[in-house]
């Protein structure tokens, strides 16, 4: 399984879904994480950080939707409904 962490879009927001502390936790129960390149940074934590980590950073949002089997974000659709109305188009049917 592959959870994708795109960047958050909502105006303001500096957290990340998933920090580095938590990825060995995750690969325990066999996931892998998908990152957007900078996703972490507002939060402070560098592509670096999450790839000394085993996280594969993605170049765009857009490989994040097309290669997760789940996303985790902080501010979904639901609580961004301006900009994470955006999404929707990346979302793959199924």
């Amino acid at each position: 399984m592959i959870i994708g962490v795109p960047r958050e879009t909502y105006p303001g927001e500096r957290r990340v879904a998933i920090v580095p502390a938590v990825v060995s936790q995750l690969a325990k129960i066999g996931a892998d994480v998908l990152i957007e390149r900078d996703a972490g940074q507002l939060a402070g934590f560098a592509d670096a950080t999450y790839q000394a980590h085993g996280v594969s950073v993605a170049a765009d949002r857009a490989e994040v939707f097309a290669k997760a089997d789940l996303l985790a974000q902080v501010r979904g659709l639901g609580a961004n409904p301006e900009v994470g109305r955006q999404d929707l188009g990346l979302m793959r049917p199924g």
